[in-house]
């Protein structure tokens, strides 16, 4: 691994670097100045390709602040980087967004750097999304270029938070008798509360809020440090989170800022016992942990990895990899879809059949009757969209639309949540 990345690095020559040293292009964006409070922050352009650009910012800010300066360049510049800099360290954020690209939201990933410090990770990330001068690829390809650079180890992550749920787990039983007539339905409190517990923090960072952190916020300066309201706390935001904004009682603090989420996951009256102190402070802690990336298709394994192999049978619970799931997925009818597409997308004229495939792609319902948590559905939602969003860049080629203009994954999409249904599961 050559050295030289991180000399252009170090000297904040990024624009030497992506050009001369990644080969990128020339930037097509203009400068921006993006006005935070009383502060101006100058974010400059420095390179491009097929509308995904770099940008720098002299000087590196809070995160909060950061994230208000994402937003302002994203409306710009759907795909971008962006490098935060002040001479002695960097934060390089990018936008990781869910695998399945519904909608324009994202978590914003930071990877930091020391200025002369060795960072074998960085000079491969670097090396990966370096292209050569007779590279021909599209905007799809560099995204997963820059997808498999930039994103966390999914599998490092997932484990990590494997193991932060265990522990909110035990914590929680250690509240809840489990033996005795109560035993059942005490398992089941556990379950639905941390079914909760997870969606509220992966709310968090998936920018499901109108702002940062608001259940983390919520828990460290709305609860007790001892924990003596933290029970009643929560069972009051699930009942907030279970009402229209139109039928909630008069409320303060952050309870105002928190959205309806229909669905039923917050229907049911669950009553929790006194919680501790520890459980506050593991929930904090849990909170800080960046549930953006972790992919949705896992969460059922998180569950049964910290219950017995005798709960799950006794509950019939039962979870199916993703790479078990893509070997039914894939005969049944992506590779077919797949082989469709590579065969319409070389035609002289690919328009009328392109589009033909995505309203088929539209059309394709999938049900699970025996559906435990949802993975199948989620895996097959993700797998379609990502074809989808394939195609979409296809048309766009044959457009001829230049690089400046971005793809909108967001417009008029063929498959959606529609198509999927569930027996006794979760999604429907």
């Amino acid at each position: 691994m050559t050295s030289k990345f991180l000399a252009s690095v170090d000297k904040a020559d990024f624009k030497h670097l992506f050009i001369e040293d990644l080969g990128w292009d020339q930037p097509t964006a203009k400068a921006l100045s993006v006005a935070v409070e009383d502060e101006s922050y100058s974010v400059t352009p420095i390179a491009g390709f097929h509308g995904l650009h770099v940008w720098a910012c002299g000087s590196v800010p809070d995160r909060s602040t950061q994230a208000q300066i994402d937003r302002e360049v994203s409306a710009i510049s759907t795909e971008r980087l962006i490098i935060f800099h002040n001479g002695s360290k960097q934060e390089w954020r990018w936008p990781r967004y869910n695998k399945n690209r519904g909608t324009n939201m994202s978590k914003l990933l930071v990877h930091e750097h020391t200025v002369g410090s060795d960072h074998p990770a960085l000079e491969r990330r670097l090396a990966k999304i370096a292209l050569d001068i007779e590279d021909d690829i599209s905007l799809v390809q560099l995204l997963e270029k820059m997808r498999t650079a930039f994103d966390v180890e999914e599998s490092e992550e997932s484990s990590k938070a494997a193991k932060i749920m265990a522990k909110l787990y035990y914590e929680l039983e250690a509240h809840l008798p489990q033996s005795g007539t109560e035993a059942t339905g005490n398992l089941h409190k556990i379950s639905v509360t941390m079914t909760r517990i997870l969606f509220l923090m992966f709310a968090d960072d998936t920018m499901m809020w109108d702002e940062e952190n608001l259940f983390q916020n919520f828990v460290a300066f709305e609860t007790e440090k001892d924990g003596s309201d933290l029970a009643a706390k929560l069972e009051l935001l699930f009942g907030v989170l279970n009402t229209d904004k139109k039928s909630r009682p008069e409320l303060t603090g952050h309870l105002t800022r928190f959205k309806y989420v229909n669905g039923g996951i917050f229907s049911e009256d669950i009553k929790l016992p006194r919680l501790s102190a520890k459980m506050r402070d593991l929930l904090i802690e849990a909170s800080r942990f960046d549930w953006g990336n972790i992919s949705p298709a896992i969460f059922g394994s998180m569950f049964q990895a910290v219950k017995s192999k005798e709960l799950r049978r006794e509950l019939g619970a039962h979870y199916t990899s993703e790479k078990d799931i893509l070997k039914t997925l894939n005969p049944l009818i992506l590779d077919e879809l797949h082989q469709e597409f590579e065969r319409t997308k070389t035609l002289k004229d690919p328009t009328r059949p392109l589009n033909a495939l995505r309203e088929r792609l539209g059309q394709i319902k999938i049900l699970d009757p025996a559906c435990g948590c949802g993975n199948f559905l989620i895996v097959a939602y993700r797998e379609l969209r990502e074809l989808e969003l394939q195609i979409m860049e296809s048309l766009k080629a044959h457009r001829g639309d230049d690089g400046a203009r971005t793809l909108d994954a967001t417009l008029d999409l063929k498959v959606s949540l529609v198509g999927l249904a569930s027996v006794g599961g979760h999604l429907k």
